[in-house]
């Protein structure tokens, strides 16, 4: 019988030599006097090549033997340790992780008679959470698209199993297509189908969880024919599951068999990993019904706006001829009763227009298709000339208009049209809504910091008022405060609707205030940055003043005119003869080209944009590539298109001016006169065409769509590397095409320019792109001669390049690209 003492004995060696964690024990001075089999294998030794040997002999670094000796392994150590963590050497000098309890063995005295530690090794778990750690950075990295996310968790997963092939495939009925793939070698490609049935993936469905074989040729499946066809020794896959549906697969396999079996760890590590990957591809799907919803979207906007500005031609052509024919008819002597019947036609068709107008406008705001032309302007100007619109239609009725401006009045970046367009607007209504009495209107004006400027526009009348439940309904398109506002005064309710959506693209708001039968305060609030030293933009647009220009009224003038609309054509026929030029009619673009290139010489053409057979840009630019000296003809474009954003196609071709129909001819005068003024200064001084008038100041700095488009595919993190490293590249690109511009190395210059332009279109900084386009476009030649940019057209250039890269780098450190409307 054993005794008690020797029943411990046996149970201790037992458990010592049966457990599968290493096993040290140790004398007093840490030398080793037994070591389990475990150990054995952990560490590479035999026990009898351990014993007696320090335990120092294991440990990778010295000082973790002192520092283990003094926490654990000395006499005022307690006897039950908790666990630490440190770095062993095997026999052949390889490191592992581990983690060891250590206790401290006593007789019954309470003296140390030992040491015991079971030690742990941790590569595994660290080879593990190391992935781990991979796989989390790969999948928060928001720079990379879903499908780059995939493949770079492909290869981690050929590091971490040590297989050359990592594939994702997509499995429908009985073809396995390649969907993603990892290769460290030779392997099948992104598309490649084959018969699921050819595959190892055969029995990984079958099985419905991990199948794996360490060595196939060794294995039940060694006949498959994958193995004859491939030779894929090792493999393990997992089927996926997206969105609660199968997939297809996520497996890893190679040509040579695996050293080790795949162990539970592997199994429970690809379970994880296909979570992983049917994550990102839910993420792909997604992205990709996001980018097949926006094309869709822009598609429809597109379509809209090509509708818009076909309704718009038209329209606004046969208005054009209306309005051109009454022109027409008041120059010749008619009655009383007939002049009277020729105004009512007159006032009929200009409500039509404005109708239209209104109309068109709110569907361009509401298309997103509103483009704003940013000029130096002159807003005390500006309200004057508003109001002498009025003054004459105000005082038939008894009303006074009293303009309050300050004497001096900063000038502002502004877009004159829309705020002469909201102003008109408000000052229409007071006057028609105000029996009697007195309209006001009153510009005040702030410096804020940063260069910019306030500005308080109100208009004040003396009507019936709105009530205070009515205020912020008027502001809705068609809404009237009530239906006997429609019966007694007229209007469409659209007015305001469109002033209050223009306010706030010039990064404003319009607000009211009234007391029912004391009359109503419009106030229109807005900040826009300050001028100095610029031109400044104070004349009235086109249609401010439609009255006929009196024979005389400028030198005689030989016009190419290229009209199709046989009405429009005998209009302007018949209007430019009795102003005093001669004109020369023809029908379409190309036979203007003809005719400009011919043996007669012209002093201007005007050309409409949309005719058959070829159009006025395309024959404008054929008479600019023609050479000296027809290259130089003044030409004006003409069109009914108020949509298409025709100013902006002005600026980036080579017409002089732009003109709308209908045709205001007192503007269409004026103009004439000063293009051909200008041309003929040009000409004196020995200059090519091409007037330096840089474009793009319509545009916005930076294009709030674009942006939210780059954030919702590459995500926040991008905003604090992506776009702060891009405001970088824009202001170097910037600063070397200036340096360049300047001496006059034009072709360096360009491939600057060049740079920029793409960069800038990339992040949405749609001003300055145009801006660059334009100056390569000048100092390189293209259709027309090179030109050296004069120095205000370099000093905008390098103002614009500033003012992206300080809007970007604010965005960079504020990471406001989530909240900002839109940067102008």
């Amino acid at each position: 019988m054993l005794g008690s003492r020797g029943v411990e004995q046996v149970l201790f060696e037992a458990l010592f030599k049966d457990m599968q964690e290493a096993v040290v024990l140790a004398d007093p001075d840490r030398r080793i006097v037994q070591a389990n089999a475990a150990a054995e294998a952990m560490f590479g030794y035999t026990e009898q090549e351990l014993i007696g040997q320090k335990t120092e002999m294991l440990y990778a670094a010295t000082a973790d033997f002192h520092k283990q000796g003094r926490r654990s392994f000395n006499p005022k150590a307690p006897s039950s340790q908790p666990g630490y963590r440190v770095t062993y050497r095997r026999k052949d000098g390889s490191t592992f992780p581990s983690e060891t309890i250590g206790s401290a063995l006593r007789d019954g005295t309470g003296a140390i008679i030992g040491y015991l530690g079971i030690v742990r090794d941790l590569s595994e778990q660290s080879r593990i959470e190391a992935c781990l750690h991979d796989l989390y950075a790969v999948s928060t990295d928001q720079q990379q698209s879903p499908g780059a996310r995939i493949d770079a968790m492909l290869a981690l997963g050929c590091a971490f199993f040590k297989l050359p092939l990592g594939i994702v495939s997509r499995i429908e009925d009985r073809v396995y297509t390649v969907a993603h793939v990892a290769a460290t070698d030779t392997g099948p490609g992104v598309g490649d189908q084959f018969d699921i049935g050819q595959t190892y993936c055969w029995h990984t469905l079958a099985a419905d969880d991990v199948v794996a074989v360490h060595h196939v040729r060794d294995s039940e499946i060694a006949g498959h024919p994958c193995y004859r066809t491939f030779q894929l020794e090792a493999y393990i896959g997992i089927p996926l599951l997206v969105d609660a549906e199968r997939y297809g697969t996520l497996n890893f396999s190679g040509w040579q068999p695996r050293q080790q079996p795949f162990s539970d760890a592997d199994r429970e590590f690809m379970r994880l990993f296909a979570q992983w990957i049917a994550f990102e591809i839910s993420a792909q799907r997604a992205f990709r019904q996001i980018e097949a919803a926006r094309a869709r979207a822009e598609a429809a906007d597109s379509t809209k706006s090509r509708f818009l500005a076909t309704m718009s031609h038209e329209l606004r052509t046969p208005i054009t001829g209306v309005l051109g024919m009454i022109d027409l008819l008041e120059t010749t002597h008619l009655r009383a009763e007939q002049a009277g019947y020729v105004r009512q036609i007159r006032e009929c068709t200009q409500g039509l227009l404005a109708l239209l107008n209104d109309v068109l406008d709110l569907s361009k705001i509401e298309a997103d298709q509103l483009s704003l032309e940013l000029v130096p302007t002159d807003v005390a100007d500006l309200v004057r000339s508003v109001a002498a619109t009025f003054s004459a239609a105000a005082a038939q009725k008894g009303v006074a208009i009293e303009v309050r401006v300050p004497e001096t009045a900063p000038l502002v970046e502004t877009d004159p049209t829309r705020l002469r367009q909201i102003l008109l607007n408000l000052l229409s209504n007071a006057v028609k809504f105000t029996p009697q009495g007195q309209v006001t209107v009153a510009l005040e004006t702030d410096e804020t910091r940063g260069g910019m400027g306030r500005l308080r526009l109100s208009v004040q009348d003396r009507g019936p008022g709105i009530p205070a439940d009515q205020q912020e309904r008027i502001f809705e398109a068609f809404q009237q405060a009530d239906q006997m506002v429609t019966r007694r005064y007229g209007g469409t309710g659209l007015g305001l609707a469109i002033s209050r959506r223009l306010a706030r693209a010039l990064d404003g708001d319009i607000s009211v205030s009234s007391v029912p039968g004391n009359g109503a305060t419009f106030s229109l609030a807005l900040t826009a940055r300050l001028v100095e030293g610029a031109a400044l933009t104070t004349a009235a647009p086109p249609g401010a003043n439609p009255a006929l220009p009196a024979p005389g009224q400028s030198r005689p003038l030989r016009l190419l005119v290229a009209e199709d609309n046989n009405v429009n054509a005998m209009l302007l026929d018949a209007m430019l003869s009795r102003i005093g030029h001669r004109v020369t009619l023809v029908g379409d673009g190309a036979a203007a080209v003809e005719e400009a290139t011919g043996p007669d010489t012209y002093d201007a053409a005007i050309f409409d944009l949309q005719m058959p057979v070829m159009g006025g840009e395309q024959a404008a630019q054929r008479i600019r590539a023609a050479g000296e000296p027809i290259c130089r003809l003044p030409i004006l474009a003409l069109t009914a298109d108020i949509v298409a954003d025709c100013a902006q196609s002005c600026d980036l071709t080579p017409f002089d001016a732009f003109l709308t129909k209908p045709i205001d001819w007192q503007y269409l005068t004026a103009t004439l006169t000063r293009v051909v003024a200008e041309r003929e200064t040009a000409n004196d001084d020995g200059q090519a065409h091409a007037p330096q008038r840089p474009p793009g100041g319509h545009l916005p700095l930076l294009d709030r769509t674009h942006l939210d488009a780059l954030a919702a595919s590459l995500g926040d993190g991008w905003v604090k590397t992506f776009v702060g490293e891009a405001a970088q590249t824009l202001a170097d690109l910037g600063g070397k095409a200036s340096d360049e511009t300047a001496a006059g190395r034009h072709d360096a210059a360009a491939d600057h320019l060049h740079s920029l332009k793409g960069t800038a279109l990339n992040l949405g900084a749609p001003r300055l792109a145009a801006l660059a386009d334009w100056l390569t476009r000048l100092i390189t030649g293209g259709d027309q001669p090179a030109t050296d940019p004069d120095a205000a057209t370099r000093r905008l250039f390098t103002d614009t390049v500033d003012a992206t890269v300080a809007a970007l780098t604010d965005i960079a450190d504020t990471d406001a690209v989530q909240t900002q409307r839109q940067i102008e």
